[in-house]
């Protein structure tokens, strides 16, 4: 919490960068991603998933794939989206 502030602090002292927009792209979009990825994992553990290896399996590769999906769709915003499509897109086309 204390390098959080002294990092706003300084980027609003050397670059004055506004500290709400700090915030706001920074903090929210990760409290947004927490949120919405851990619904997903839980509601798959309590409702669907088996007891056992098989329900730990199941509910590890819907966390992942649940915080994956999260954060390309909530966590970037459109310009780093369009930036991880084209380093895919170079590196499906170089293997493909």
């Amino acid at each position: 919490a204390i390098s959080e502030v002294a990092s706003i602090l300084i980027l609003k002292r050397r670059i004055n960068y506004p500290v709400w927009s700090y915030v706001q792209n920074v903090h929210i979009r990760c409290t947004f991603v927490t949120a919405i990825s851990l619904i997903i994992p839980f509601a798959v553990r309590y409702y669907f998933a088996p007891e056992g290896f098989s329900g730990f399996i199941i509910t590890g590769v819907t966390t992942t794939i649940s915080i994956i999906a999260v954060s390309y769709s909530i966590g970037l915003d459109k310009e780093m989206r369009h930036k991880i499509n084209n380093i895919l897109k170079k590196k499906l086309l170089k293997n493909g």
